[in-house]
């Protein structure tokens, strides 16, 4: 959405953060529609960049700045104590 689109709505929830959880309490919030919820992201939207949607190339977007913030996780206990990079877009 445009931002200036954005900026002159109402929203009864903002929520903060595009990621996986943002968007989960974004959608379970939204299943109300009495409820107007908007979501914002400090990465770009990039809904249809195939670096994005084709699972075998998100390699190619790990240290791209485009795409990557350059900064990794805490090693995860659930992951065998890796690290992961932290994503730098909506999504």
């Amino acid at each position: 959405m445009d931002p200036h689109v954005f900026a002159s709505k109402t929203f009864d929830y903002i929520i903060v953060g595009g990621g996986t959880a943002g968007l989960t309490v974004a959608s379970r919030l939204a299943e109300d529609e009495n409820i107007e919820v908007g979501v914002i992201e400090a990465g770009d939207a990039r809904l249809d960049d195939p670096l994005i949607n084709i699972p075998a190339n998100t390699g190619q977007t790990m240290g791209n700045p485009t795409y990557d913030w350059g900064f990794m996780t805490t090693p995860q206990v659930g992951a065998n104590g890796r690290s992961f990079p932290s994503a730098r877009v909506l999504g």
